[in-house]
């Protein structure tokens, strides 16, 4: 498996052989897509993707993403031929408080409820008063949404033990980076 660039037509940007009908659906809704919120190198379209499902949840949690953080929750959240993630790190480089911090509370909050692989992930921040306000605002979004607060066993207040565990033991750890954070976490 392999993923191919898509140009601003939606066609692979090499030949593909033999594309089933489903990826060329996929392609034809990604130059649809392109056409709705433009196209900026080197987006890549995937074969499949749950980020309308993360996209939905973020809506229901009160914080429903903008044309541009749905293009990046589908490129976090495209899966490969084998269900698995398609791509194991994502980058997004914009403007400070443009995109990326609302793009990752709506990703964590997809890991947290709807990724069953994802046990652990770890929210750092730079400075632990960043790291902690963002936990404040994942756990108020989910403590005022009935249907995830009741998904979740433990909230730890701890100052730099502040985390979320839902029931299923799914956890969202904040950090701040130093040198011991995070170290001895795998997930």
């Amino acid at each position: 498996f392999s993923l191919v660039p898509c140009d601003h037509a939606g066609i692979p940007v090499r030949a593909v052989s033999d594309m089933p009908e489903a990826l060329v659906a996929n392609c034809q809704a990604t130059a649809d897509l392109y056409r709705r919120v433009g196209f900026v190198p080197p987006w890549i379209g995937y074969v499949a993707t749950v980020g309308d499902e993360v996209a939905d949840l973020s809506t229901l949690a009160g914080f429903e993403p903008d044309p541009e953080q749905r293009l990046c929750l589908d490129q976090i959240f495209g899966m490969n031929a084998e269900g698995g993630v398609a791509a194991f790190e994502f980058a997004v480089i914009c403007a400070r408080q443009n995109l990326k911090t609302g793009l990752f509370k709506q990703a964590a909050l997809g890991w947290l409820f709807l990724d069953p692989g994802a046990r652990l992930t770890i929210w750092s921040a730079q400075q632990f008063d960043t790291s902690s306000e963002a936990f404040i605002e994942l756990e108020g979004m989910i403590g005022a949404t009935p249907e995830l607060s009741k998904r979740v066993r433990r909230v730890s207040h701890t100052r730099g033990a502040e985390s979320i565990e839902t029931n299923d033991g799914s956890r969202l750890m904040f950090k701040a980076l130093c040198k011991s954070s995070g170290r001895g976490f795998s997930g």
